[in-house]
Parts: C-alpha cells; sequence; structure tokens
C-alpha cells in the first residue's frame, strides 16, 4: 500500500515537473515574440520619427531659405556682424570717458535686444500662420 502511495506521489511530482517545463518553454517562447514585437514596434517607431524629421527638415529649408553651403547673403550676413564687432571695439577703445563708453554701449546693448525681441515676435508669429506647406503625417 505504502509503495502505491508512493508511486502515484512520485508520478504526481513527474507529471508536475512535465507541467512546469512546458509552462516555462511557453512562457519563454511568449516573452521572447513579445519582445520580438516590442523591437519591432520601436524600429517602426524610430523609421517614422527620422522621416517625419527629413520632412520637417526639407520644408525649413523651402521656408526659410536654408542653404548648407554659405550663400552670397550669408557671406554678406557675416560681413555686417564683423562690422558690428568692429563698430563696437571701436566705441570700447575711442577716448571717452569709462562712464560715457559704458553708457553707449548700454544705450547700443539696449537698441540690439530691442531688434532682437521684435525678430523673435516676428519668427513666433509667423510660425504659428499657417504655412501652406504639407509635412505629410
Amino acid at each position: 500500500m505504502i509503495e502505491t502511495v508512493l508511486r502515484v506521489v512520485a508520478d504526481f511530482l513527474e507529471d508536475s515537473n512535465k507541467r512546469a517545463q512546458k509552462a516555462r518553454r511557453q512562457a519563454t517562447k511568449a516573452a521572447d515574440n513579445f519582445r520580438e514585437e516590442v523591437s519591432d514596434r520601436a524600429q517602426r517607431v524610430t523609421d517614422q520619427v527620422s522621416d517625419r524629421a527629413q520632412r520637417v527638415a526639407k520644408v525649413a529649408r523651402q521656408r526659410f531659405g536654408y542653404e548648407p553651403e554659405p550663400s552670397i547673403a550669408g557671406r554678406f550676413a557675416l560681413f555686417l556682424a564683423g562690422l558690428g564687432v568692429g563698430a563696437a571695439l571701436g566705441v570700447l577703445f575711442a577716448p571717452q570717458s569709462g562712464e560715457e563708453t559704458r553708457q553707449s554701449i548700454q544705450d547700443q546693448a539696449n537698441e540690439v535686444a530691442d531688434r532682437v525681441r521684435s525678430s523673435v515676435r516676428r519668427g513666433v508669429r509667423s510660425a504659428q500662420e499657417p504655412s501652406g506647406y504639407e509635412t505629410g503625417s
């Protein structure tokens, strides 16, 4: 009788072990499938974001006239920036008192800051207006 009970318990434990191994294999397979699906979705999202970024860059180049190589206008802008730096240095080394020079620099800095603020406001307003360009979502 004890022998029969021990056989039944042994068979039960062996069967339980087989079921546990099968469940582990199924769980591993499900986890691998899930990992593949997540990886595929992440790759698709990455590709979509990259495509979107390229389309946005193209629209920006069309709208704002961005050119990767320095154009004549870009070179002229650099020339004007150089003139501005030269004028600022001229003001710094002009034969004025320190107080007059500081006041002059402060006045010029305020003017430049006002122009920059105005340009930024215009740019923000322009960016908020419908552009007419489609990005193809």
